[in-house]
């Protein structure tokens, strides 16, 4: 099974320049790298889908933390961006397969680039939002291979809608030098998650198998 991206699942719809521009900068970065996302696909029993939901906690804890901590920064838009990353609903379906509380605190966790400016934190939440993209039809991948599977992380579409989020980025984006930061930001996201899972997936026969 595969957490499908932004780059390959959102709606553009009639988007302006900044989410265009993130939106095309995110897709190249995602063509050259999507192929390293493989510590999520083919789940075939509880145990490997617990590991790839363990590979997904390491990713979102960290970057909800780093959003939460620049709250500040995103709070006037009337937003919640460290809800784009569904840590909750994560935490429960790692539950439900088995791993306490202690365990999962205890997973490692990527290390994420920093969130200085309100672009950056657009640019980051730009990309942690495209897990809710193909969220149905990973809830439907994992029916069909583990039935009764907890899908909870996969079903929660979290507080921030595409429209409303399209929105307060175009507006807080006005210019081509803020548009640039929130596009580096994004892709340096995306590398960060491919580059996470593709070490995830290499050490799996090791520590995991």
């Amino acid at each position: 099974m595969t957490v499908s991206s932004i780059a390959s699942a959102a709606p553009v719809g009639p988007s302006g320049h900044a989410i265009r521009q993130i939106w095309e900068a995110v897709l190249a970065v995602h063509s050259d790298e999507a192929h390293q996302l493989h510590a999520l696909r083919d789940v075939r029993n509880l145990g490997e889908y617990r590991d790839a939901l363990s590979c997904l906690y390491g990713i979102h804890q960290p970057m909800e933390a780093a959003l939460t901590a620049a709250s500040p920064l995103w709070r006037p838009l009337g937003v919640d961006l460290a809800g784009v990353c569904r840590l909750a609903s994560l935490r429960k379906d790692l539950a439900a397969t088995g791993l306490s509380d202690a365990e999962c605190a205890a997973l490692p966790r990527c290390s994420v680039p920093p969130i200085v400016s309100l672009p950056d934190a657009l640019g980051v939440a730009f990309t942690m939002l495209g897990s809710v993209f193909g969220g149905r039809k990973t809830c439907e991948r994992v029916a069909e291979a583990l039935p009764g599977a907890p899908t909870a992380f996969f079903s929660d579409t979290g507080p921030v809608g595409w429209r409303r989020f399209a929105e307060v980025t175009e507006a807080a984006l006005p210019d081509p030098a803020s548009r640039e930061q929130a596009v580096q930001a994004a892709v340096a996201t995306m590398r960060c998650v491919a580059s996470w899972a593709a070490a995830w997936t290499a050490s799996a026969p090791l520590s995991r198998a």
